[in-house]
């Protein structure tokens, strides 16, 4: 395989990271969100109130952003855990993104 099939094949991979990713944090803060809002909207129906919908969306919403948190702080610590100490791409002081290192061991 030369390197440029490889190389596309790596970014398929990470780009499969990146959107897995992306899909766990929007489960992890809207499930939550509307769980709680539909139960609102239950309770309100048999108690007769009207503002318990909103009141159980918004303690969704921060127990979504709450879940969100503790994924991201996760990842990150995954990451900081890879032997290269690079993760799915990480900054430096510069404000340049480093998203290959292996570009330095193959250049």
């Amino acid at each position: 395989m030369d390197r440029s099939e490889e190389k596309k094949r790596k970014d398929r991979a990470r780009a499969a990271r990146l959107l897995s990713m992306v899909s766990q944090f929007a489960f992890t803060m809207l499930s939550p969100m509307l769980l709680c809002f539909f139960c609102g909207m239950w309770l309100d129906k048999h108690l007769g109130t009207s503002f318990l919908a909103v009141l159980l969306f918004f303690v969704g919403a921060l127990a979504g952003f709450t879940g969100v948190y503790r994924l991201a702080k996760e990842i990150m610590k995954d990451n900081d855990d890879e032997p290269s100490g690079k993760g799915l791409g990480t900054q430096d002081v510069s404000g340049s993104v480093d998203r290959d290192s292996d570009k330095l061991h193959h250049s």
